[in-house]
């Protein structure tokens, strides 16, 4: 996504996330932002919004409640991020989606690796592919890994035959490291 945002709303008597809208920012992602750094940026915005609401009501200048029914295709709200989703399926996913997914819920994305599960710590988008794997005259089949020695990182290949660069990993059990203690492992 591209853009979030913070929404100040009345309480709905039956159902949550429902009430009426009294204050709404938008708040662009950059696009190599992850949750965690989106977090705190939210955190102020909103609070500013939630004063500004007071503020609104203290002085009786009441905002006017908008119905989120006639906000349709403006409010939207995120999709839920479940434990299954962490686990990557290489083969159905593209790197932009996988990277989007790393972006949403950094540290937790899963994959396994020989039967090991493996934690993907910090993942970027490949956007220039090392010459080890511009090198490779067959395309790689989704999931497969190609190793840069010099720059000790890995990258996997995804769904579109892009792909992702995964410079820390770590295997259950095992200390956090680059791609070079990881190979080394395994």
């Amino acid at each position: 996504d591209t853009e979030t945002g913070i929404s100040i709303i009345t309480l709905h008597p039956s159902r949550f996330d429902a009430g009426d809208v009294l204050l709404q920012t938008k708040v662009p992602i950059e696009p190599t932002e992850t949750l965690v750094e989106l977090q705190p940026r939210l955190a102020e915005i909103g609070a500013e919004a939630v004063i500004t609401v007071l503020k609104q009501f203290a002085s009786n200048e009441k905002p006017s409640p908008i119905p989120q029914s006639s906000l349709e295709g403006e409010v939207v709200p995120a999709p839920r991020i479940g434990p299954k989703r962490y686990r990557l399926n290489w083969a159905h996913l593209t790197a932009d989606e996988v990277y989007g997914l790393h972006r949403a819920q950094p540290h937790r994305l899963l994959t396994y690796l020989r039967n090991k599960l493996v934690h993907i710590e910090v993942m970027e988008r490949a956007k220039k592919l090392h010459p080890n794997v511009l090198a490779l005259e067959t395309p790689l089949l989704p999931g497969s890994i190609v190793y840069a020695k010099k720059q000790k990182t890995i990258y996997v290949c995804c769904a579109d035959q892009q792909y992702v660069r995964i410079p820390r990993l770590y295997a259950r059990g095992k200390r956090k490291g680059d791609g070079a203690n990881f190979v080394s492992f395994f």
